[in-house]
């Protein structure tokens, strides 16, 4: 059937879906003692594991028979493979002469009756503009023994009353829209249900790859896109504009041929992920760590304790520790673990007096930052502590081919380890849950208390991480390194759209934030921009990222 000439009037749908259920009825036929049986099977296996009536003896007898009954469903399933796969392809050659023709003849008439509905919104707006203008001359005159706010106010109920019919002709028409734009939709939903039928209840990897575009662009809005990722926009735009006015300002090329400054702004920052996903599990409960910068200077001078290349010139407590004696991966180690126990420890005890009484994160990490930064630097006695041995800083931060940087590996490494947490695990929706409503998430079960101290401790780890690299990629550590990182890391998840209304927020966005961020500063300085001028720069970002993070939550309250 072709595409140009099918008339919608005389389609018969009908008899196309009854053809696809005449396929779907042979391969159920098909299947019957073969994939149907098995997967059944297999729960039924899955029951009889989970019964505890049943002695172990009679388990495993039940379980050894109905292992022999889907052994032989897998042969029959195997069997006849090829008769399955001719009528699959036959089916789907129909569903895409058919069932596609239709879809795009409907979505041409969409675009027709979404212009013509346009046209008549447009029309039936003037209408009720006319209707109100000649209305208010009539009532604009006094009616007898009518004060002058008598008539006021009349006339102002007449103004919200054309308001309100003017806001109702709009919801009316976004709902034709909508239903326009839902029933074409419906029918590619209608092929994804054959196609998973066909496919014995999944999708092949193409087919997934159509379906999941398809519900992105009937979900689509530009506003809604705009709104979400206007900032990221305009930084991106900012940072490309940086880069084709370096070069005739002289400052060199940002964007050269081997993508060298491109990779070094995503080795800046990796280390910074690690801090912009600790504190995004603290705004995701609606909270925030002011201790983020004094956790990196911590975890600078125990790295660079560790790492220094002979008797340390930095005393701790007074005392000159020398690790050279040890092989280096050790040594290597050794700081990692030294140094995340440590951070772990004092976001635990934030955490602690959060989870336990309450106390807001803002007040609990700013004790915590007062009490590291001071025992950092009587430690210390605030002296230098040098540079990390060349060939560890190498091993930790270097580069694989004088271009990948090694850190982007653990940064990547990091992300999939922290997304499968939110994302794939009961304490992850527990967090979720926490932060949009504390009081619900109690109710239903979900202990507040661990949930807090869960994403705590998780903070302070990733901090450890996050620290330790950073020391490793500059090479030096002193009491104070790390200052102002706490905003960058803020900055870096309320940009990337983690809520500080709690319970929204993704975990690409603090990664994409924190790399959008590094960038801006990079190009900045590439130019030679006074650092100063790049803090205002910086607070007017933060303040626009939580502007839009507001409007966003007015929107949806």
């Amino acid at each position: 059937m072709s595409k140009e000439t099918i008339s919608l009037e005389t389609y018969d749908l009908k008899a196309v879906k009854h053809e696809i259920h005449i396929f779907q009825k042979k391969l159920a036929e098909l299947r019957k003692d073969g994939s149907t049986k098995a997967l059944q099977l297999e729960e039924e296996i899955g029951i009889v594991k989970g019964d505890k009536l049943l002695s172990p003896d009679v388990k495993k007898e039940k379980i050894a028979g109905l292992k022999e009954q889907l052994r032989e469903a897998k042969q029959a399933k195997a069997s006849y493979k090829t008769e399955e796969k001719s009528i699959i392809s036959e089916a789907k050659a129909y569903l895409k002469d058919n069932l596609d023709t239709y879809y795009l003849a409907k979505k041409a008439e969409s675009k027709t009756l979404k212009a013509k509905e346009n046209a008549e919104y447009k029309q039936r707006v003037e209408n009720c503009n006319l209707a109100f203008k000649e209305r208010l001359e009539v009532e604009s005159a006094p009616l007898p023994n009518e004060t002058k706010d008598q008539t006021k106010a009349r006339l102002t109920i007449l103004r919200r009353t054309h308001s309100s019919e003017l806001y109702e002709l709009k919801l009316n028409h976004k709902k034709k829209l909508v239903d326009i734009k839902t029933e074409v939709h419906e029918i590619y939903l209608d092929k994804v249900r054959y196609l998973n039928s066909f496919n014995d209840d999944k999708l092949l990897l193409n087919e997934k790859v159509a379906a999941s575009w398809e519900r992105y662009k009937f979900r689509f809005s530009l506003k809604d896109f705009l709104l979400r990722n206007g900032l990221y926009i305009v930084m991106i735009l900012f940072f490309i504009v940086c880069g084709l006015i370096s070069e005739p300002l002289g400052k060199g090329t940002l964007f050269d041929a081997r993508f060298r400054n491109i990779f070094e702004i995503l080795n800046q920052s990796s280390p910074r992920i690690f801090l912009a996903l600790g504190v995004a599990g603290l705004i995701l409960l609606a909270g925030t760590d002011l201790s983020i910068g004094r956790m990196v200077g911590l975890s600078a001078c125990l790295t660079c304790m560790f790492l220094y290349p002979g008797q340390n010139v930095m005393p701790i407590f007074g005392q000159h520790f020398d690790f050279t004696a040890l092989p280096g991966a050790v040594r290597i180690l050794l700081a990692l673990v030294v140094t995340v126990l440590f951070t772990t420890l004092f976001s635990t005890i934030a955490g602690f007096f959060s989870a336990k009484f309450k106390m807001h994160p803002f007040i609990s990490t700013m004790g915590t930052q007062l009490i590291i930064f001071g025992l950092t630097a009587v430690a210390t006695e605030s002296i230098n502590t040098g540079v990390i041995d060349m060939s560890l800083k190498n091993a930790i931060a270097g580069k694989i081919g004088n271009t990948f940087p090694l850190l982007l590996i653990y940064a990547i490494l990091g992300i999939l380890i922290v997304s499968f947490i939110w994302n794939r695990t009961k304490f992850g929706k527990n967090m979720y849950a926490v932060g949009g409503n504390p009081e619900a998430a109690s109710v239903s079960g979900i202990s507040v208390f661990w949930v807090t101290m869960g994403v705590f401790i998780m903070a302070g780890i990733l901090y450890g991480f996050g620290g330790f690299f950073e020391a490793a990629r500059i090479g030096t550590g002193k009491f104070d390194t790390g200052t102002g990182y706490e905003t960058d890391a803020i900055a870096a998840c309320v940009v990337g759209g983690i809520s500080f209304s709690g319970g929204i927020g993704k975990i690409r966005g603090a990664v994409f934030g924190a790399i959008v961020f590094t960038a801006m500063t990079y190009a900045l300085t590439f130019l030679g921009i006074n650092p100063y001028y790049q803090y205002v720069l910086r607070g007017v970002v933060i303040i626009a990222a939580v502007a839009l993070d507001c409007l966003k939550y007015l929107k949806k309250k």
